[in-house]
């Protein structure tokens, strides 16, 4: 089982890399420190994050941060019809991680309504008007992308009363992955992320012409996304992030 690939989940993003085996069309799976995703001829035919699999399961390994990501070439190749489309799927995950990142530091107060949904149900249980969505959701048996868009209903209809915010700590890198760093107060603020809108300075680096290119990716700003990541391959003309980003945005705009 030859090895063709290691990353660090903080600088290449997952689904750069789910492009890249697409490409190639491996045989094999992913692994990172909190699940695993099966692939076959490049086309995802599994994932398993814990008790949780399928589309779900690969949905969450795209949206929360990871540390550790490795492509392993495996022949017989995992057997099994495709979970989707793969770039819809990675515009729906930008979504999910982007709606989340809203609603994540909300702080909540009881009473909280009868709910149905079991994930969401979990949720709710934990609010206490002291800690944050994040903190619940990282202590329930859940998904963080079983339960955004019910939150994000449940809130629209204004029956949960946000009472503070309290941002998510920067996660610290250990052995077993990205963990919460050890509690000692109130987490540290997790430091800004710039908006999409606005322009990048003429002599940005290559990672922050990533970086921004990346974010207007998921604000869906396609023009600006292409100019930076065209200004980050004129920088590394052999780089195949910016040029799978490229690639990645032009069937985004074909498609749309």
């Amino acid at each position: 089982m030859p090895e063709v690939l290691r990353a660090d989940g903080r600088r290449v993003a997952l689904s750069s890399l789910l492009q890249l085996v697409d490409l190639e069309a491996l045989d094999g799976r992913i692994t990172t420190e909190r699940g695993r995703i099966d692939l076959q001829e490049g086309r995802v035919v599994g994932a398993q994050l814990g008790d949780h699999a399928g589309v779900g399961a690969l949905l969450e390994l795209l949206v929360v941060p990871l540390a550790r990501i490795e492509i392993v070439e495996e022949s017989p190749a995992a057997e099994g019809p495709p979970l989707g489309e793969l770039m819809g799927l990675v515009v729906e995950s930008c979504r999910l991680a982007d709606e989340w990142a809203r609603l994540a530091p909300l702080v909540l107060a009881p009473p909280v309504p009868v709910c149905e949904d079991p994930a969401l149900a979990e949720v709710l249980a934990g609010v206490d008007g002291r800690r944050a969505l994040w903190e619940i959701v990282d202590d329930a048996p859940v998904l963080v992308v079983q339960v955004v868009d019910p939150l994000g209903a449940l809130l629209a209809t204004r029956v949960l009363e946000v009472v503070g915010r309290r941002a998510m700590p920067v996660l610290v890198a250990t052995p077993g992955g990205l963990e919460l760093p050890p509690a000692d107060g109130s987490p540290p603020e997790s430091p800004p992320i710039a908006s999409a809108g606005g322009g990048d300075p003429p002599d940005a680096t290559y990672d922050e012409l990533v970086e921004s290119g990346r974010r207007f990716v998921r604000a869906r700003q396609l023009d600006e996304a292409r100019e930076r990541f065209e200004r980050a391959l004129h920088l590394r003309p052999d780089d195949s992030i910016a040029a799978q980003n490229l690639r990645r945005i032009a069937a985004l705009q074909e498609a749309s």
